[in-house]
């Protein structure tokens, strides 16, 4: 829950999101619901299970007494929330109000004891819009449930008005993304405590997703990027970048020899790189020349009748904003290193 804590804002997009996590920190079955008030932003957090209707009990018995967070503008129920406004913010009696909200409560528990889940799910939206909380669902072994079906479903709908973050142990990260293929990893809010914990202080979260973009997820490109930046990052301008030094960590492993020998040459002809590249064949040569070229890595350029290659990084290709990736194994580094999680994710 730390970076759940620590950068609400991040998360708070309605999107639905996967947190991976260390199974020490999941919720245990006998505490399985929490809430938080963090930066004005609300947070409820449950356990999850293949029962729904052990998730909205979760979801009611953390909201049970937060009537004070309720906001009077939704479209349902609106005679208890003005009752509730009028008790409590105008007429400042706690007592009242609670007593509404408490009614409130109750009427939902009857409805989903007698099986109304209709009734249920109306009232259950209503007040949790009028909350606008994030949800975050703590889930254990999902491989183990004899049936999932209910919990995507209710996930899916709670993510159709509610930011949903669903965290879950490494070990069962896959199931998650595979019930879940929409789902994205929070890489902004991991970069930011990764600088943090590093001495450096990033301010937006513009610049930890650029900085995800350049280094394609890779940690040692990252700390490359913090190490030569300012110790303040406010805007993109403060990112100092040493290409070769990033493209080098960015590149597949199988071009890295090869692209420290053309960085010794900076300019050469096909017949320079194959003298000192005897472990390449010609064809082999020109693939993974052509793949640095297509890398934005390399330039060639016909000369009479040769061609020469220049090691000239090009940086349009690595500031091209890509589509979203889940750098799972961004998280998996951060986790190894200990920097930020020490068991506490």
């Amino acid at each position: 829950m730390k970076l759940i804590k620590n950068y609400p804002k991040t998360y708070d997009n309605g999107s639905l999101w996967i947190q991976p996590a260390n199974h020490s920190t999941i919720l245990p079955y006998d505490n399985c619901f929490e809430f938080h008030y963090i930066n004005k932003t609300p947070i409820i957090r449950i356990l999850g299970s293949p029962s729904v209707s052990k998730m909205i009990r979760n979801i009611l018995n953390s909201i049970s007494n937060k009537f004070a967070y309720g906001k009077k503008d939704v479209d349902h129920m609106q005679n208890i929330f003005t009752y509730i406004n009028k008790e409590y913010r105008i007429g400042k009696n706690y007592n009242k109000a609670k007593i509404g909200w408490y009614r409130v409560i109750g009427d939902i528990f009857e409805d989903l004891k007698n099986k109304k889940f209709e009734k249920v799910i109306f009232k259950l939206n209503t007040l949790l819009k009028s909350i606008k909380p994030l949800i975050v669902i703590d889930t254990n072994n999902t491989y183990a449930w004899n049936y999932s079906h209910s919990f995507k479903r209710f996930v899916k709908w709670l993510n159709e008005d509610f930011t949903v973050i669903i965290r879950t142990p490494f070990k069962n990260l896959k199931n998650i993304q595979n019930n879940f293929p929409d789902s994205q990893i929070n890489n902004c809010a991991s970069v930011i405590n990764y600088a943090k914990n590093s001495g450096i202080l990033i301010k937006n979260c513009k610049v930890a997703e650029r900085i995800i973009n350049i280094s394609k997820g890779n940690i040692d490109a990252i700390d490359i990027i913090l190490k030569n930046s300012k110790r303040e990052l406010k805007t993109l301008r403060d990112l100092k970048i040493p290409w070769k030094k990033i493209a080098y960590q960015t590149i597949p492993n199988k071009l890295k020899e090869l692209y420290n020998k053309c960085n010794n040459l900076k300019k050469f002809k096909i017949q320079d790189i194959l003298q000192i590249t005897p472990e390449y064949t010609k064809s082999t040569l020109y693939k993974y020349l052509s793949e640095l070229c297509d890398l934005g890595i390399l330039t060639k350029n016909k000369f009479k009748k040769s061609i020469i290659y220049k090691l000239r990084v090009n940086k349009l290709l690595f500031n091209k904003i890509s589509h979203y990736t889940n750098y799972v194994r961004l998280y998996t580094d951060i986790y190894l290193r200990k920097t930020i999680y020490n068991n506490e994710i």
